[in-house]
């Protein structure tokens, strides 16, 4: 089987969508957040330096990756690789999206696309631009070009399905 790390453009994907943040602030959910996304033992005034940043993106992605090789039972490119990992690191449900990967790799790139929604099922804007990046990524086309098109304030949510639908049709 295919080593699996995370690739400079994994990276990439990652830090574009968590940001990376040297003071402590509170994510969406309320959740206490520094650097890329972490968010074990931090609290309000937290400061760490950029040094730091990457030490606890480094410990973090060590549990994704855990995550991928404890689930995947089938090949799967760097590219395919990377959006696993990302999933892995941002998503409690990433177990679901593993299942579908070993089972059938376009239904898991259909079925991603699903994890972008509210509990009424209305799609979240900065969700739905994260999961057409991660399925553009795992078919190796460029996915930074749409997302930060997408993360425009001009950029509607409308306007982003219509482009899923373009892109995926």
């Amino acid at each position: 089987m295919t080593e699996i790390k995370l690739s400079p453009k994994g990276k990439l994907l990652t830090e574009f969508f968590e940001g990376r943040r040297t003071k402590a602030y509170q994510d969406t959910a309320g959740i206490w957040t520094i650097g890329i996304g972490h968010t074990k033992r931090v609290k309000s005034g937290m400061v760490i330096s950029d040094t730091k940043v990457d030490e606890l993106f480094q410990e973090d992605i060590k549990d994704a990756l855990q995550r991928v090789k404890d689930y995947l039972t089938v090949e799967a490119t760097q590219p395919e690789l990377d959006v696993l990992i990302n999933q892995a690191f941002n998503l409690r449900s990433y177990k679901k999206l593993a299942t579908y990967f070993n089972q059938d790799k376009s239904l898991w790139r259909k079925k991603m696309l699903l994890y972008a929604n509210d509990v009424q099922g209305h799609p979240l804007k900065g969700l739905k631009i994260r999961r057409i990046s991660e399925r553009l990524l795992s078919e190796s086309r460029d996915w930074l070009e749409f997302a930060k098109w997408g993360q425009l304030k001009s950029t509607s949510v409308q306007m982003i399905l219509n482009k899923e639908k373009e892109l995926f049709v």
